[in-house]
């Protein structure tokens, strides 16, 4: 198990993505997709993030929501807090989340955490 605050030097991410949709292919974990769509997303008629609204969002607390997998994080780009704390994740790829400065996922299952395009700090 990690159990770790860690705090990151974020880069510059060079990924974008066009509008997506959040579904059971971009997002397969019920519960985080739900939380997405009642949390975060702002009423557009439609579930969908538009590129503005992956820009917007700086800070996911997803923290003691029962959430498997984070699969889908990697579309918020411009993210830079993230507290996955206190699920059943077993799995985290952050790679593409270049802008992200503190990561919390005490409690969990991680066995794996993808963060290798990120420079980390222990503080």
């Amino acid at each position: 198990m990690i159990g770790a605050v860690l705090l990151m030097s974020g880069l510059q991410d060079q990924t974008a993505w066009a509008d997506v949709e959040i579904n059971e292919m971009n997002f397969p974990d019920p519960e985080f997709r739900e939380l997405l769509i009642s949390e975060y997303i702002t009423v557009s008629g439609n579930d969908v993030l538009t590129d503005e609204m992956i820009n917007s969002i700086k800070e996911i607390d997803v923290k003691s929501c029962e959430i498997k997998s984070l699969e889908g994080i990697e579309y918020f780009t411009a993210l830079k807090s993230l507290d996955s704390s206190d699920n059943k994740l077993s799995s985290l790829n952050v790679e593409h989340n270049t802008a992200l400065v503190k990561l919390y996922c005490n409690f969990t299952l991680l066995n794996n955490l993808d963060s290798s395009e990120l420079k980390f700090y222990d503080y």
